[in-house]
């Protein structure tokens, strides 16, 4: 029906402007014009259907780019897709579809690697804090659900870690503190007082070490005191 339209709509037009060119001009250029008319009409038609193929070109090299993310979303969350049936539906149609049937895993994707990011950014402020190292989290291949829970587990050792060495820094704190009352001494050293002091202490090994040997310090000189003391009271009650 199109074509029997189109051929209705330039007969009418066609016999209209040769009519006007026959009014116009000469025979021979009436002619001339017809030539042309011929060679525009031809040079339409091809530009359209030119168009018409690089538009098609276009949409198979999107479906087999959606193809390449489906295996690519398979193999990164280890999960199987149904094909979208061909049934002979036209390729844009075929292309839409697919590209549809694809966001369910673009979104699961899309939140691993939110998680992924989350975990990563929660282990850097934890290590950093205890002076650790920090476990490798690849975003490719995309961990299992196992190992995304394995590395939950190891950020809540981590943070348990973390709260365990907090109070052990407040228990040794306290620790220097009461030696250095009964020593009767005053802390001049700007390291040991960030050690003694600093509400932004971070609760690595080395900073708890440093604080066991302030005390292991204070204990000693105490205890060298107090032996000072009783070799005193024993030569006292000799005299």
């Amino acid at each position: 029906r199109v074509f029997e339209t189109i051929c209705e709509i330039a007969e009418t037009k066609i016999d209209v402007l040769v009519q006007l060119w026959k009014e116009l001009f000469e025979e021979d250029i009436g002619k001339d014009h017809i030539a042309k008319l011929i060679d525009h009409s031809s040079a339409f038609f091809s530009e359209i259907v030119a168009e018409t193929e690089e538009r098609k070109s276009f949409i198979l090299g999107r479906i087999e780019s959606l193809k390449k993310e489906k295996e690519n979303l398979k193999r990164l969350l280890k999960e199987e897709v149904d094909d979208v049936p061909y049934n002979d539906v036209p390729l844009y149609t075929l292309q839409v579809q697919i590209d549809e049937s694809l966001n369910e895993l673009r979104e699961k994707l899309r939140q691993r690697h939110v998680q992924i990011e989350k975990f990563l950014k929660d282990q850097e402020t934890l290590c950093i804090e205890l002076g650790e190292l920090p476990r490798a989290l690849h975003a490719d291949p995309l961990p299992s659900e196992a190992e995304m829970n394995a590395f939950a587990d190891h950020l809540e050792r981590l943070s348990n870690l973390r709260f365990k060495r907090l109070e052990e820094i407040i228990e040794l704190r306290e620790e220097v503190k009461k030696l250095m009352r009964m020593l009767e001494i005053t802390i001049y050293d700007e390291h040991d007082q960030h050690l003694v002091n600093s509400d932004n202490l971070k609760p690595s090994r080395g900073n708890i070490q440093k604080l066991k040997d302030l005390v292991g310090l204070f204990q000693g000189q105490f205890n060298q005191m107090r032996y000072q003391i009783e070799d005193m009271r024993k030569r006292l009650l000799q005299l």
